[in-house]
């Protein structure tokens, strides 16, 4: 019992992880999109930067949502485990 609930608080930080990860990607979308527009600014340092940070963000995420999965197969495993012990 112990172990699933510790799984269910590591999937809960991660989905909090995730959030926040998606949030700054949102608001990374839009200051490339101020630069590019706005500023008319495409080639500058800044928008490059920009451009690398979503390219980080999505590894990550990527990472998170396999992180997620793992979890969700340990936790099915854990289940079937404990079902089938015989007390």
């Amino acid at each position: 019992m112990r172990d699933l609930r510790e799984l269910r608080d590591v999937e809960d930080e991660l989905r909090i992880i995730k959030k926040v990860l998606d949030k700054q990607k949102v608001h990374i979308e839009k200051m490339k999109k101020t630069y590019r527009e706005s500023l008319g600014r495409g080639e500058t340092r800044g928008y490059k930067y920009l451009e690398e940070a979503l390219s980080d963000l999505d590894l990550n995420l990527d990472r998170i949502k396999r992180m997620l999965k793992n979890v969700e197969l340990t936790g099915k495993g854990v289940s079937w485990n404990m079902g089938s012990i015989k007390i």
